[in-house]
């Protein structure tokens, strides 16, 4: 795909350094959408099938943004016919009540970072939650630990 801005393509590397070479990105209806790539081989035809189901998409200042419960696993096709894949602007959340302090604890940017990513993908290890979050691995660890009880 020719001319994905730096910030975008720079995030994307990250993430397929990540997963591995699973994960594709396509711009769908203005929005640059990260799909995990599926291939099934059909015995009886001796073919192989390619599906591409829709995981999150990447904002322009380059966050990873996972995809809503309800847009979740939907294939290309069934994306492109949508109008909007998504209105939130990325992770510029000002909710009060996730700046509210509950046992003495904040939730900031950092922990709703590591949420969204939970969110994308909650079998995620540690090493690669702090790769992604861009946080060290104890902190990683212990922020984990944390939003459990929280």
């Amino acid at each position: 795909m020719k001319n994905i801005p730096d910030k975008i393509s720079d995030s994307f590397k990250k993430l397929k350094k990540i997963y591995g070479h699973k994960i594709d990105l396509k711009l769908v209806n203005g929005r640059f959408c990260i799909f995990n790539i599926s291939r099934t081989r059909i015995h009886k035809r001796n073919s192989n099938s390619t599906s591409y189901i829709y995981i999150g998409w990447i904002a322009d200042n380059g966050l990873v943004i996972p995809a809503t419960p309800e847009l979740r696993g939907l294939n290309l096709q069934d994306l492109k016919s949508l109008n909007s894949i998504q209105n939130s602007p990325g992770l510029e959340v000002k909710n009060p009540a996730l700046q509210s302090k509950t046992k003495g604890n904040i939730i900031d940017e950092i922990d709703i970072k590591i949420l969204k990513i939970l969110s994308m993908d909650s079998r995620l290890s540690y090493p690669k939650i702090s790769k992604l979050a861009e946080i060290p691995l104890n902190t990683a660890k212990y922020r984990v630990r944390r939003l459990k009880r929280v």
